[in-house]
């Protein structure tokens, strides 16, 4: 996919050269990134809604949110590239893989869709950096919308590697679902693959089971059992006792009576 970064005024002279317009747009076999100013009463927008094949994004040449003054004397807020924003247009470009050509442009066609049009050869070209910054010398990129975009598409690969070792999780599950000691060694190795991998699992968004505890007192007359929950406890309905470390639903609470997310010993 080739890249070639415009300012809006170039991008909006290119169009009408080639009568690209809103309602036809979507016959070219090209993809647009259009950047436009929040803050801006100037700033027309050539594309105002997304297409199949374009993107419009709304961000400022800012670190983060400001207020500014415009030329007219209004105060505005002046918006940062978000998270959000960089999960959209990933998306968008990996369902236009496939495309020759993407044109990008912001205001003035250097720090925005510098970063964005940088990105975008980075994982979705084949040429160099050097080809890429030969055909746009004027660029030099945003380094908060780069570096949103660098981080956002790691997440997602290791988001893919996570999906992976879920899969394998649960084939050995299957595999030796009889043997208790062997599943739990490869649980407490498959918890440690996601720690390696920057994931911490929170009590908070699994369903409801319960964590290790200790026998405080058993009553030799009556038989009731005194326990002491574990601070990470919860009460799960049913016959079922539960591992919820990683959400497994299994045979009982404990391995080597340690819990699996405070790591400690409760007897």
């Amino acid at each position: 996919m080739k890249v070639l970064v415009l300012s809006k005024t170039n991008f909006d002279a290119m169009m009408r050269r080639n009568s690209i317009t809103p309602d036809n747009v979507e016959g070219v076999a090209t993809i647009f990134i259009s950047i436009n100013d929040t803050a801006s009463v100037y700033s027309v927008p050539y594309f105002h809604t997304d297409k199949q094949n374009v993107k419009v994004l709304y961000f400022d040449d800012v670190d983060c949110d400001v207020e500014v003054n415009t030329i007219d004397g209004e105060v505005k807020t002046a918006k940062a590239f978000t998270k959000k924003q960089a999960i959209e247009l990933i998306r968008f470009l990996d369902s236009h893989k496939d495309k020759q050509l993407c044109i990008v442009h912001c205001a003035s066609g250097i720090s925005r869709s510098g970063a964005v049009g940088s990105f975008i050869n980075d994982y979705y070209s084949s040429d160099t950096y050097a080809d890429f910054k030969r055909a746009n010398p004027q660029i030099a990129p945003n380094a908060l919308v780069h570096r949103i975009l660098n981080n956002t598409m790691r997440n997602k690969e290791k988001y893919k590697i996570l999906r992976q070792l879920l899969n394998v999780k649960k084939i050995c599950k299957k595999i030796i679902r009889g043997s208790r000691d062997v599943y739990y060694y490869l649980l407490i190795f498959f918890i440690r693959l996601l720690k390696y991998f920057g994931y911490k699992l929170s009590s908070e968004g699994i369903p409801g089971g319960v964590y290790c505890y200790s026998i405080i007192r058993i009553d030799t007359e009556t038989g009731h059992i005194t326990t002491k929950n574990c601070p990470h406890y919860k009460f799960m309905s049913g016959d079922n006792d539960a591992c919820t470390y990683t959400g497994f639903i299994g045979y009982d609470c404990c391995f080597a009576d340690q819990c699996k997310i405070c790591n400690t010993n409760v007897n």
